[in-house]
């Protein structure tokens, strides 16, 4: 999510003439419209989706761009921002990984107790995107946007987690079924 995120930022930070971001927002909308009447479907896709996007961009963005940012050489010597700096961005990175891993079981086993696990992650991962976030406006101004647009989504992502009739009833209870269309008329 982090790294979707970033995509967006440097999109919009690029002078192109091509649209492709609004295009692959067109396609997520697309999938998402499409297996809306299936358990996975609908927001909780988007979810998956964009979780499973997101760790792939994240793993290319950290070793394509960001893996000289992860080593003391380049802080010259100011060994408190290198710590500051890695307190504000691996602890979001690693409850990424884990968040996939919880996430994955999930899908897989489609039990309650991994929803109640999934959320206690998307919680840690909101606060460990606070406390970066703190650390950010005192040392790293520059990372103040980029940080918001990580820690928004997981603040959403909780309510939906906490929220969704779906979650509740394809996780739960084992009962989803979709409305049919001549209920609905």
């Amino acid at each position: 999510m982090h790294i979707v995120c970033a995509l967006i930022v440097f999109a919009a930070d690029q002078h192109t003439t091509t649209p492709t971001l609004p295009m692959g927002w067109l396609v997520m909308w697309w999938l998402c419209n499409r297996t809306k009447k299936k358990p996975i479907g609908g927001w909780l896709a988007y979810y998956y989706y964009q979780l499973y996007f997101g760790v792939i961009v994240s793993i290319a963005m950290v070793a394509a761009l960001n893996i000289h940012s992860y080593v003391p050489e380049n802080f010259s010597g100011q060994s408190k921002l290198f710590y500051l700096f890695l307190l504000s961005a691996l602890p979001g990175l690693l409850l990424l990984f884990f968040e996939v891993a919880t996430a994955s079981y999930l899908l897989a086993l489609k039990t309650w107790d991994l929803v109640v696990l999934l959320r206690r992650v998307l919680v840690a991962s909101a606060l460990a995107e606070a406390v970066g976030l703190i650390v950010d406006a005192k040392y790293f101004p520059d990372n103040i946007a980029l940080g918001m647009l990580s820690f928004v989504p997981h603040l959403l992502w909780i309510g939906y987690f906490y929220r969704s009739e779906r979650v509740k009833r394809v996780f739960k209870t084992h009962d989803w079924q979709p409305i049919p269309r001549a209920a609905l008329v």
